[in-house]
């Protein structure tokens, strides 16, 4: 009788765990491209919420830190996760802002851990946009083999 209680309760755990799990799973950051419509207007400055790809069998997290219009630097919070190969990108070359004309503003320092890893986790500086957009876009190029990663957040002004 305790064997059975004892195989009940694991059976239960490990469902519980796998609820868990899959639910986690369909709440991360979809695939498709977002459009300036269906995007979360941000009502209060450095209020942004975390923007999530998780293809090409790595996790990229991005959460903007510090973007308002009187700061000297940008700063994005990033993390990165796999299991499959070492994380390895110069991430001041690989990663972008695009300004309201559409061009490409790079990276000026990385803060974080080091290429090498599985896991690397840092802060990406940028030097601030101008004119303040309503749309802020940050690309990182070649994680994972994927060869582009938008993340997008609109900004009320």
């Amino acid at each position: 009788m305790k064997e059975l209680k004892f195989i009940g309760g694991i059976l239960f755990l490990a469902a519980v765990v796998l609820t868990a799990y899959f639910i986690q799973r369909s709440q991360k950051g979809s695939k498709v491209e977002p459009s300036k419509s269906n995007l979360p207007v941000v009502t209060e400055i450095n209020k942004f919420e975390e923007k999530v790809s998780d293809e090409g069998m790595v996790i990229v997290r991005v959460s903007p830190k510090s973007v308002s219009k009187g700061s000297s630097e940008w700063l994005f919070d990033v993390v990165m996760d796999t299991h499959v190969k070492n994380l390895s990108e110069d991430m001041v070359k690989v990663s972008f802002l695009l300004d309201s004309k559409g061009q490409q503003q790079g990276a000026i320092s990385w803060e974080g851990d080091s290429p090498g890893s599985h896991h690397r986790t840092g802060v990406l500086k940028f030097r601030p946009i101008s004119p303040y957009p309503d749309v802020i876009t940050l690309t990182i190029n070649q994680v994972g083999g994927v060869s582009e990663r938008k993340f997008v957040w609109a900004v009320k002004n």
